[in-house]
Protein backbone atom coordinates (compact mmCIF):
# COMPACT_ATOMS: atom_id res chain seq x y z
CA UNK A 1 0.00 0.00 0.00
CA UNK A 2 1.01 3.41 -0.45
CA UNK A 3 0.98 6.19 1.68
CA UNK A 4 -1.99 8.17 1.49
CA UNK A 5 -0.87 11.65 2.27
CA UNK A 6 -4.57 13.31 0.88
CA UNK A 7 -5.72 11.35 3.93
CA UNK A 8 -4.79 13.74 6.74
CA UNK A 9 -3.03 16.70 4.01
CA UNK A 10 -4.44 19.28 1.82
CA UNK A 11 -3.40 20.83 -1.70
CA UNK A 12 -5.40 23.21 -3.28
CA UNK A 13 -8.46 22.76 -0.90
CA UNK A 14 -8.35 18.91 -2.13
CA UNK A 15 -7.62 16.31 1.12
CA UNK A 16 -8.20 16.66 4.59
CA UNK A 17 -7.25 19.37 7.16
CA UNK A 18 -5.89 17.24 9.71
CA UNK A 19 -2.34 17.86 8.98
CA UNK A 20 -0.50 21.26 7.60
CA UNK A 21 -1.76 22.10 4.38
CA UNK A 22 0.50 21.17 1.61
CA UNK A 23 -0.40 24.06 -0.86
CA UNK A 24 2.87 26.17 -0.79
CA UNK A 25 4.86 23.98 1.11
CA UNK A 26 7.61 24.92 -2.17
CA UNK A 27 7.92 27.83 -0.82
CA UNK A 28 8.65 27.19 3.12
CA UNK A 29 10.68 23.88 2.63
CA UNK A 30 14.15 22.95 0.75
CA UNK A 31 14.30 19.39 -0.62
CA UNK A 32 16.40 18.41 2.71
CA UNK A 33 13.38 19.40 5.05
CA UNK A 34 10.94 17.54 3.41
CA UNK A 35 13.00 14.65 2.98
CA UNK A 36 13.64 14.46 6.20
CA UNK A 37 10.17 15.33 7.28
CA UNK A 38 8.66 12.26 5.28
CA UNK A 39 11.35 9.83 6.76
CA UNK A 40 11.46 11.31 10.39
CA UNK A 41 8.19 13.51 11.29
CA UNK A 42 8.87 13.62 14.68
CA UNK A 43 12.41 15.34 14.22
CA UNK A 44 10.58 18.94 13.90
CA UNK A 45 6.89 18.77 14.82
CA UNK A 46 4.48 22.34 13.44
CA UNK A 47 2.77 24.12 16.18
CA UNK A 48 -0.53 22.33 17.14
CA UNK A 49 0.15 19.01 15.15
CA UNK A 50 1.42 17.27 17.91
CA UNK A 51 -0.50 13.51 18.92
CA UNK A 52 -1.92 13.19 21.72
CA UNK A 53 -3.36 9.94 23.95
CA UNK A 54 -6.90 9.70 25.12
CA UNK A 55 -7.45 7.04 27.71
CA UNK A 56 -11.33 6.30 28.22
CA UNK A 57 -12.86 4.99 31.07
CA UNK A 58 -13.70 1.75 29.26
CA UNK A 59 -10.07 1.18 28.64
CA UNK A 60 -10.35 2.31 25.32
CA UNK A 61 -7.18 4.57 24.07
CA UNK A 62 -6.42 6.91 20.97
CA UNK A 63 -4.21 8.69 19.72
CA UNK A 64 -4.06 11.43 16.98
CA UNK A 65 -4.18 15.23 16.46
CA UNK A 66 -6.95 17.21 18.39
CA UNK A 67 -9.98 18.64 16.11
CA UNK A 68 -11.70 20.15 18.06
CA UNK A 69 -12.90 20.57 21.95
CA UNK A 70 -15.93 21.31 23.04
CA UNK A 71 -17.45 20.98 26.57
CA UNK A 72 -19.20 18.16 25.70
CA UNK A 73 -16.98 16.33 23.20
CA UNK A 74 -13.28 16.00 21.86
CA UNK A 75 -12.65 14.88 18.46
CA UNK A 76 -9.14 13.45 17.49
CA UNK A 77 -8.06 13.09 13.67
CA UNK A 78 -6.79 9.54 13.79
CA UNK A 79 -3.88 7.70 11.40
CA UNK A 80 -5.25 7.18 7.76
CA UNK A 81 -7.80 10.12 8.02
CA UNK A 82 -10.73 8.62 10.40
CA UNK A 83 -11.74 10.85 13.10
CA UNK A 84 -13.37 10.06 16.80
CA UNK A 85 -15.39 12.54 18.78
CA UNK A 86 -15.07 10.84 22.10
CA UNK A 87 -17.21 12.22 25.22
CA UNK A 88 -15.49 13.95 27.72
CA UNK A 89 -17.48 12.17 30.46
CA UNK A 90 -15.86 9.02 29.44
CA UNK A 91 -12.30 10.32 29.43
CA UNK A 92 -10.02 8.73 32.14
CA UNK A 93 -6.99 10.45 31.38
CA UNK A 94 -5.05 11.93 28.14
CA UNK A 95 -1.75 12.39 27.51
CA UNK A 96 0.95 15.19 25.45
CA UNK A 97 3.13 13.29 23.28
CA UNK A 98 6.44 14.24 22.45
CA UNK A 99 6.12 12.64 18.14
CA UNK A 100 4.10 13.93 15.16
CA UNK A 101 0.99 12.12 14.55
CA UNK A 102 2.27 10.99 11.23
CA UNK A 103 3.50 7.20 11.04
CA UNK A 104 7.33 7.27 10.90
CA UNK A 105 6.98 4.29 8.24
CA UNK A 106 6.16 6.22 5.25
CA UNK A 107 10.20 6.68 4.25
CA UNK A 108 10.46 2.87 4.04
CA UNK A 109 6.99 2.49 2.40
CA UNK A 110 8.74 4.02 -1.04
CA UNK A 111 12.12 3.39 -3.06
CA UNK A 112 14.14 5.86 -3.42
CA UNK A 113 12.93 7.36 -6.60
CA UNK A 114 9.34 7.23 -4.96
CA UNK A 115 10.43 9.45 -2.61
CA UNK A 116 12.79 11.59 -5.16
CA UNK A 117 9.46 11.90 -7.08
CA UNK A 118 7.74 12.69 -4.44
CA UNK A 119 10.04 15.90 -2.90
CA UNK A 120 10.25 17.06 -6.53
CA UNK A 121 6.45 17.14 -6.68
CA UNK A 122 6.24 19.27 -2.87
CA UNK A 123 8.92 21.27 -4.32
CA UNK A 124 7.06 22.89 -7.17
CA UNK A 125 3.84 23.76 -4.97
CA UNK A 126 5.33 27.61 -4.41
CA UNK A 127 3.15 30.21 -3.39
CA UNK A 128 1.86 31.92 -6.83
CA UNK A 129 4.09 35.13 -8.09
CA UNK A 130 1.82 38.67 -8.17
CA UNK A 131 0.85 39.29 -11.85
CA UNK A 132 3.89 41.59 -12.76
CA UNK A 133 2.52 44.47 -14.65
CA UNK A 134 3.63 44.73 -18.88
CA UNK A 135 4.95 48.45 -20.44
CA UNK A 136 1.75 49.98 -22.17
CA UNK A 137 0.53 53.38 -22.07
CA UNK A 138 -3.12 53.44 -22.47
CA UNK A 139 -5.29 56.28 -24.02
CA UNK A 140 -8.78 56.89 -24.19
CA UNK A 141 -10.34 58.74 -27.00
CA UNK A 142 -13.65 60.68 -27.12
CA UNK A 143 -15.65 60.14 -30.41
CA UNK A 144 -19.48 61.35 -29.95
CA UNK A 145 -20.85 59.32 -27.70
CA UNK A 146 -18.10 56.76 -27.48
CA UNK A 147 -15.26 56.32 -25.01
CA UNK A 148 -12.80 54.41 -26.91
CA UNK A 149 -9.39 52.58 -24.81
CA UNK A 150 -6.31 52.39 -26.57
CA UNK A 151 -3.62 50.08 -25.30
CA UNK A 152 -0.47 51.38 -27.30
CA UNK A 153 -1.97 50.87 -30.98
CA UNK A 154 -4.62 48.50 -29.91
CA UNK A 155 -7.79 49.32 -29.23
CA UNK A 156 -9.15 47.43 -26.81
CA UNK A 157 -12.43 48.18 -25.63
CA UNK A 158 -15.35 51.08 -26.19
CA UNK A 159 -17.27 52.06 -23.84
CA UNK A 160 -20.87 53.56 -24.80
CA UNK A 161 -21.71 56.65 -23.61
CA UNK A 162 -25.21 56.63 -25.24
CA UNK A 163 -26.75 54.10 -27.73
CA UNK A 164 -30.02 54.31 -29.08
CA UNK A 165 -31.01 50.66 -28.74
CA UNK A 166 -28.93 49.50 -26.12
CA UNK A 167 -30.36 51.92 -23.07
CA UNK A 168 -27.62 51.12 -20.48
CA UNK A 169 -23.70 51.61 -20.40
CA UNK A 170 -21.09 48.48 -21.88
CA UNK A 171 -18.05 48.03 -22.72
CA UNK A 172 -18.39 46.42 -26.53
CA UNK A 173 -15.43 44.95 -28.86
CA UNK A 174 -13.33 44.02 -25.70
CA UNK A 175 -10.04 42.60 -26.66
CA UNK A 176 -6.64 41.64 -25.65
CA UNK A 177 -3.25 43.64 -25.60
CA UNK A 178 -2.46 41.82 -29.25
CA UNK A 179 -6.14 42.66 -30.51
CA UNK A 180 -7.50 39.36 -30.10
CA UNK A 181 -11.59 39.64 -29.44
CA UNK A 182 -12.82 38.43 -26.23
CA UNK A 183 -16.52 39.64 -26.27
CA UNK A 184 -19.13 39.04 -28.89
CA UNK A 185 -18.68 41.63 -32.28
CA UNK A 186 -21.21 44.68 -31.52
CA UNK A 187 -23.15 44.49 -33.09
CA UNK A 188 -23.06 41.08 -33.88
CA UNK A 189 -22.21 39.75 -37.52
CA UNK A 190 -23.02 36.82 -39.68
CA UNK A 191 -22.11 33.96 -39.88
CA UNK A 192 -19.17 34.69 -37.33
CA UNK A 193 -22.05 35.02 -34.45
CA UNK A 194 -25.04 33.07 -35.68
CA UNK A 195 -25.94 30.83 -32.69
CA UNK A 196 -26.03 27.14 -33.99
CA UNK A 197 -29.77 25.61 -33.66
CA UNK A 198 -31.37 29.59 -33.00
CA UNK A 199 -34.25 30.07 -35.07
CA UNK A 200 -34.95 33.70 -33.55
CA UNK A 201 -33.79 36.86 -33.96
CA UNK A 202 -32.25 36.36 -37.71
CA UNK A 203 -30.11 33.31 -35.94
CA UNK A 204 -28.37 35.29 -33.31
CA UNK A 205 -29.34 35.33 -29.51
CA UNK A 206 -29.82 38.65 -27.94
CA UNK A 207 -27.93 40.82 -30.60
CA UNK A 208 -28.65 43.77 -28.49
CA UNK A 209 -28.57 43.38 -24.66
CA UNK A 210 -25.86 41.17 -25.08
CA UNK A 211 -23.48 43.66 -25.39
CA UNK A 212 -19.67 43.03 -24.47
CA UNK A 213 -19.16 43.70 -20.71
CA UNK A 214 -21.78 45.01 -18.62
CA UNK A 215 -23.69 45.89 -15.29
CA UNK A 216 -27.73 45.39 -15.48
CA UNK A 217 -30.65 44.15 -13.56
CA UNK A 218 -33.70 42.37 -14.21
CA UNK A 219 -35.92 44.00 -11.34
CA UNK A 220 -35.39 47.59 -9.66
CA UNK A 221 -38.79 48.73 -8.40
CA UNK A 222 -40.35 46.50 -10.93
CA UNK A 223 -38.28 48.36 -13.86
CA UNK A 224 -36.65 45.29 -16.40
CA UNK A 225 -33.27 47.33 -17.00
CA UNK A 226 -31.78 43.75 -18.68
CA UNK A 227 -34.19 43.96 -21.37
CA UNK A 228 -33.90 47.36 -22.13
CA UNK A 229 -37.34 47.57 -21.17
CA UNK A 230 -36.60 50.84 -18.52
CA UNK A 231 -33.57 52.93 -19.48
CA UNK A 232 -30.20 53.96 -17.84
CA UNK A 233 -29.19 57.79 -18.73
CA UNK A 234 -25.81 58.70 -18.90
CA UNK A 235 -25.46 61.73 -16.40
CA UNK A 236 -21.89 62.83 -16.41
CA UNK A 237 -18.38 61.82 -15.33
CA UNK A 238 -17.50 61.91 -11.73
CA UNK A 239 -13.71 61.44 -12.69
CA UNK A 240 -12.49 62.42 -16.67
CA UNK A 241 -11.03 59.78 -18.40
CA UNK A 242 -6.93 59.17 -17.95
CA UNK A 243 -4.64 57.01 -19.29
CA UNK A 244 -1.16 56.42 -18.29
CA UNK A 245 1.72 53.67 -18.56
CA UNK A 246 0.05 50.71 -17.31
CA UNK A 247 -2.93 52.27 -16.35
CA UNK A 248 -6.36 53.95 -17.25
CA UNK A 249 -9.28 54.68 -15.31
CA UNK A 250 -12.35 56.82 -15.28
CA UNK A 251 -15.49 57.59 -13.28
CA UNK A 252 -19.44 57.73 -14.30
CA UNK A 253 -22.69 58.55 -12.58
CA UNK A 254 -25.95 57.05 -14.56
CA UNK A 255 -29.44 57.47 -13.76
CA UNK A 256 -32.08 55.09 -13.37
CA UNK A 257 -35.37 55.53 -15.26
CA UNK A 258 -38.50 55.15 -14.53
CA UNK A 259 -40.26 52.76 -17.55
CA UNK A 260 -42.17 56.56 -18.41
CA UNK A 261 -38.69 57.80 -18.26
CA UNK A 262 -39.60 61.00 -15.95
CA UNK A 263 -38.84 59.33 -12.24
CA UNK A 264 -35.20 58.68 -10.45
CA UNK A 265 -35.13 55.40 -9.46
CA UNK A 266 -31.71 55.32 -8.12
CA UNK A 267 -28.15 56.85 -9.39
CA UNK A 268 -25.16 54.76 -10.05
CA UNK A 269 -21.67 55.98 -9.57
CA UNK A 270 -19.02 53.69 -10.80
CA UNK A 271 -15.08 53.91 -11.38
CA UNK A 272 -13.53 51.71 -13.70
CA UNK A 273 -9.98 51.19 -13.43
CA UNK A 274 -7.81 49.08 -15.58
CA UNK A 275 -4.06 47.86 -15.01
CA UNK A 276 -2.29 45.92 -17.90
CA UNK A 277 -0.41 42.59 -16.85
CA UNK A 278 1.16 40.06 -18.22
CA UNK A 279 -1.33 38.14 -18.51
CA UNK A 280 -3.45 40.40 -20.34
CA UNK A 281 -5.61 43.67 -18.64
CA UNK A 282 -7.41 43.70 -15.14
CA UNK A 283 -10.74 45.82 -14.87
CA UNK A 284 -11.67 46.83 -11.33
CA UNK A 285 -15.30 47.17 -11.32
CA UNK A 286 -16.39 49.24 -8.40
CA UNK A 287 -20.42 50.42 -8.58
CA UNK A 288 -22.63 52.30 -5.68
CA UNK A 289 -26.41 52.50 -6.06
CA UNK A 290 -28.22 55.18 -4.05
CA UNK A 291 -31.07 57.77 -4.04
CA UNK A 292 -31.21 60.56 -1.45
CA UNK A 293 -34.87 60.97 -1.74
CA UNK A 294 -36.49 57.22 -1.53
CA UNK A 295 -36.18 54.04 -0.81
CA UNK A 296 -35.60 51.49 -3.73
CA UNK A 297 -35.43 47.67 -4.04
CA UNK A 298 -33.51 45.18 -6.26
CA UNK A 299 -35.19 42.28 -7.15
CA UNK A 300 -34.04 38.48 -7.55
CA UNK A 301 -34.20 37.97 -10.88
CA UNK A 302 -31.40 35.52 -12.41
CA UNK A 303 -30.30 38.07 -14.72
CA UNK A 304 -28.80 40.76 -12.55
CA UNK A 305 -25.21 41.83 -11.99
CA UNK A 306 -22.39 41.80 -13.55
CA UNK A 307 -22.29 40.17 -16.86
CA UNK A 308 -20.81 39.53 -20.38
CA UNK A 309 -21.22 37.81 -23.92
CA UNK A 310 -17.71 35.61 -24.66
CA UNK A 311 -16.69 36.17 -28.08
CA UNK A 312 -18.31 33.63 -30.70
CA UNK A 313 -15.11 31.76 -31.34
CA UNK A 314 -14.61 31.30 -26.94
CA UNK A 315 -18.15 30.03 -26.80
CA UNK A 316 -18.96 26.38 -25.47
CA UNK A 317 -21.82 25.98 -28.02
CA UNK A 318 -20.17 26.95 -31.34
CA UNK A 319 -16.86 27.35 -30.34
CA UNK A 320 -13.77 25.20 -28.17
CA UNK A 321 -14.33 27.44 -24.87
CA UNK A 322 -15.04 25.91 -21.56
CA UNK A 323 -16.97 27.29 -18.28
CA UNK A 324 -14.86 26.62 -15.32
CA UNK A 325 -15.25 27.48 -11.32
CA UNK A 326 -12.88 27.50 -8.65
CA UNK A 327 -14.38 23.96 -7.36
CA UNK A 328 -13.56 22.52 -11.04
CA UNK A 329 -17.02 22.59 -12.08
CA UNK A 330 -17.92 22.93 -16.28
CA UNK A 331 -19.88 24.11 -18.51
CA UNK A 332 -23.53 25.55 -18.14
CA UNK A 333 -24.40 21.94 -16.63
CA UNK A 334 -21.84 22.22 -13.61
CA UNK A 335 -22.02 25.91 -12.97
CA UNK A 336 -25.31 27.22 -13.62
CA UNK A 337 -26.45 28.64 -10.02
CA UNK A 338 -23.32 27.69 -8.27
CA UNK A 339 -21.56 30.21 -5.60
CA UNK A 340 -18.37 30.63 -6.66
CA UNK A 341 -14.93 32.71 -5.20
CA UNK A 342 -13.75 32.91 -9.10
CA UNK A 343 -15.27 31.76 -12.43
CA UNK A 344 -13.60 32.00 -16.11
CA UNK A 345 -15.30 31.36 -20.02
CA UNK A 346 -12.49 31.05 -22.34
CA UNK A 347 -11.36 29.38 -25.39
CA UNK A 348 -8.18 28.36 -27.30
CA UNK A 349 -6.88 30.62 -30.31
CA UNK A 350 -3.34 30.62 -31.70
CA UNK A 351 -2.25 28.33 -28.68
CA UNK A 352 -3.30 30.88 -26.27
CA UNK A 353 -5.74 30.94 -23.71
CA UNK A 354 -8.06 33.78 -24.12
CA UNK A 355 -10.99 34.74 -22.20
CA UNK A 356 -12.62 36.51 -19.23
CA UNK A 357 -12.01 35.61 -15.61
CA UNK A 358 -14.31 37.28 -13.11
CA UNK A 359 -13.93 37.19 -9.44
CA UNK A 360 -16.30 39.07 -6.83
CA UNK A 361 -14.98 41.06 -4.40
CA UNK A 362 -14.92 39.47 -0.85
CA UNK A 363 -16.99 42.16 0.92
CA UNK A 364 -19.64 42.47 -1.21
CA UNK A 365 -22.99 42.11 0.58
CA UNK A 366 -23.59 38.15 -0.31
CA UNK A 367 -21.37 35.75 -2.55
CA UNK A 368 -22.05 35.39 -6.16
CA UNK A 369 -23.93 32.69 -8.31
CA UNK A 370 -23.23 32.42 -11.94
CA UNK A 371 -26.09 32.51 -14.26
CA UNK A 372 -23.91 30.39 -17.00
CA UNK A 373 -24.91 29.50 -20.27
CA UNK A 374 -22.80 27.68 -23.05
CA UNK A 375 -24.22 29.73 -25.89
CA UNK A 376 -21.75 32.17 -24.19
CA UNK A 377 -23.33 34.24 -21.87
CA UNK A 378 -22.26 34.43 -17.99
CA UNK A 379 -24.08 36.64 -15.40
CA UNK A 380 -22.24 37.18 -11.60
CA UNK A 381 -25.13 37.46 -9.73
CA UNK A 382 -24.89 39.52 -6.06
CA UNK A 383 -28.56 38.70 -5.29
CA UNK A 384 -30.44 35.66 -3.87
CA UNK A 385 -31.10 32.35 -6.27
CA UNK A 386 -34.91 31.95 -7.32
CA UNK A 387 -36.58 28.99 -6.27
CA UNK A 388 -38.09 28.90 -9.65
CA UNK A 389 -37.52 31.94 -12.49
CA UNK A 390 -40.01 34.63 -12.83
CA UNK A 391 -40.66 38.09 -13.09
CA UNK A 392 -41.55 39.16 -9.50
CA UNK A 393 -39.51 38.42 -7.33
CA UNK A 394 -39.17 36.36 -4.09
CA UNK A 395 -36.50 38.03 -2.10
CA UNK A 396 -35.84 41.40 -2.47
CA UNK A 397 -33.05 43.86 -1.40
CA UNK A 398 -33.84 46.99 -0.05
CA UNK A 399 -31.73 49.82 -0.05
CA UNK A 400 -32.97 52.76 2.27
CA UNK A 401 -32.86 56.68 1.48
CA UNK A 402 -29.58 58.09 1.79
CA UNK A 403 -27.72 54.68 2.01
CA UNK A 404 -25.27 53.17 -0.72
CA UNK A 405 -25.40 49.51 -1.63
CA UNK A 406 -21.70 48.62 -3.37
CA UNK A 407 -20.88 45.65 -5.25
CA UNK A 408 -17.45 44.94 -6.65
CA UNK A 409 -15.78 42.79 -9.08
CA UNK A 410 -12.49 42.08 -10.78
CA UNK A 411 -12.22 40.97 -14.60
CA UNK A 412 -8.85 39.82 -15.79
CA UNK A 413 -9.54 39.85 -19.84
CA UNK A 414 -6.78 37.56 -20.27
CA UNK A 415 -3.85 36.23 -23.24
CA UNK A 416 -2.15 33.04 -21.76
CA UNK A 417 -0.18 30.92 -23.53
CA UNK A 418 -2.33 27.33 -23.70
CA UNK A 419 0.37 25.44 -21.64
CA UNK A 420 0.48 27.51 -19.31
CA UNK A 421 -2.60 28.48 -18.36
CA UNK A 422 -4.11 28.39 -14.58
CA UNK A 423 -7.32 29.89 -13.42
CA UNK A 424 -6.52 29.21 -9.58
CA UNK A 425 -3.35 30.94 -9.59
CA UNK A 426 -4.79 33.79 -11.93
CA UNK A 427 -7.27 34.55 -9.30
CA UNK A 428 -5.28 34.57 -6.37
CA UNK A 429 -2.68 37.13 -7.84
CA UNK A 430 -5.35 39.36 -8.79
Amino acid sequence: AGANCASCHQVGGIGNNHAPDLTEIGSRADAKMLIESIINPSADIVEGFAAHAIFTKDGDAFSGIILEETGRHVTLALTGGATVKIPRNEIDHREGLPISAMPAGFGAMMSSQQLADLTGWLLTLQKPEPIQAADGEFEFRRVENELQLFLGQTQVATYLLNHDKLTRRAFVNVKTPSGIQVTRNFPPRRPEDLDPGYKGENGIIHPVMHAGIWMGFGWIDGNDYWRLKSKVKFERFLEEPNGEKGRASFATQDRYLGVDGSRTICLQDTRYQFRQTESGIVLDWDAEFYNEDRDFVFGDQEESGLAFRIASPLRVNGGNGEIVNDRGENNGAGTWGKEFEWINYSGEVDGKRIGLLVVPHPENPRPSWSHSRDYGVLVSNPFPKQPKERHEPYVTTRVKKGERFRIRYTVLIHEVEAGQFDPAKLAESL
